[in-house]
């Protein structure tokens, strides 16, 4: 219940800022004349293609589950990602919080927890590669454009750390990994729980196949390209002419923000910065902040609402078994 209300107040936090920005700028009206002129057909290409992503994303971590010597269906996985977005609006942790789904769900199969860990941390790892990849770009483009900011740097920066961070946790072990965990631990603030040994001095199980891992990799670009579409897609429902460069900055300044955040999921930063970084590549203020309304509706609130369904789904699942 806490959880809900928490979410709730998240919702309608976003809302009051949107307001707030628009009625700041006097273009109530004009906002309202945008909103009767959405065109649905194109919210519905963009959910069609945002699902796509949710579904590459599963088949990602199928594939990184099978590196690490586990076999869980596509339709099996969808439901835990989901259910991880849940868990990770409940604690802004770049999106690693959610690992205790799989966790969870391992142990409930009896699989090695562990294995199933160090998976969604390379699932993790190959999306914040193909995110990298578009950030690169579209700093590119903001620097040749004069537009490149220091807190766009600085939270770039960060991001990278964390890339960097996830590349020596999955491809290590020893002391480094040991030393990231306690790292780890410190940023989700869960000193006051003991950390188990064994998740300590783990080595994984890991297979190093270079064929699988450019494969995981291309997957991850892919699923970034699936969830642009559906940002340009929202913006066509908006009677909004945009060009490429412009979606490439704001969908990877999205995505930057939504991971490099104080709030869970970006939430507030988001909607505050993005539409007035657009706004300099000749996007309206209202505009933009109605395509980033939208976009994220289906892109983390419908999803999120699927993850809530998932967990209590799942849940059900984990009592059958017990009482078995």
């Amino acid at each position: 219940m806490k959880i809900q209300w928490r979410i709730l107040i998240m919702i309608g936090l976003t809302l009051i800022l949107a307001y707030v920005i628009v009625a700041n700028l006097g273009e109530e009206r004009k906002l309202v004349l945008i909103i009767r002129q959405v065109q649905l057909r194109w919210v519905l290409l963009a959910l069609i293609f945002q699902f796509i992503y949710y579904w590459l994303y599963s088949l990602m971590w199928k594939k990184s589950l099978q590196q690490y010597s586990i076999h869980w269906r596509v339709k099996e996985i969808l439901l835990l990602t989901f259910g991880s977005l849940f868990i990770n609006l409940t604690a802004p942790t770049a999106g690693l919080a959610g690992a205790g789904v799989f966790i969870k769900h391992a142990r409930t199969k009896n699989e090695r927890a562990l294995a199933a860990m160090g998976a969604y941390y390379l699932g993790i790892l190959m999306e914040f590669l193909g995110i990298g990849l578009f950030l690169a770009g579209a700093l590119v483009i903001l620097w040749l454009k004069h537009r490149l900011y220091w807190y766009e740097l600085l939270c770039s920066g960060i991001f990278f750390l964390v890339t960097g961070g996830l590349i020596l946790f999955v491809s290590s072990s020893g002391k480094w990994r040991q030393i990231l965990l306690k790292i780890m631990a410190w940023w989700r603030k869960i000193r006051k729980r003991k950390v188990k040994s064994q998740l300590m001095e783990a080595k994984m199980e890991f297979k190093k196949d270079p064929k699988k891992l450019w494969e995981l990799f291309g997957i991850g670009i892919l699923m970034q390209s699936m969830s642009l579409t559906a940002l340009f897609f929202v913006f066509l429902a908006l009677g909004q002419t945009v060009v490429l460069p412009t979606v490439f900055v704001g969908y990877s300044l999205i995505v930057l923000f939504l991971i490099v955040s104080p709030t869970p999921q970006g939430i507030g930063v988001v909607e505050g910065l993005v539409p007035v970084i657009l706004s300099s590549f000749g996007v309206g203020i209202e505009t933009g902040l109605l395509a980033i309304l939208i976009f994220r509706a289906i892109n983390l609130w419908l999803p999120l609402l699927a993850g809530f369904v998932s967990l209590n789904y799942l849940a059900i699942g984990v009592k059958s078994q017990l009482k078995e």
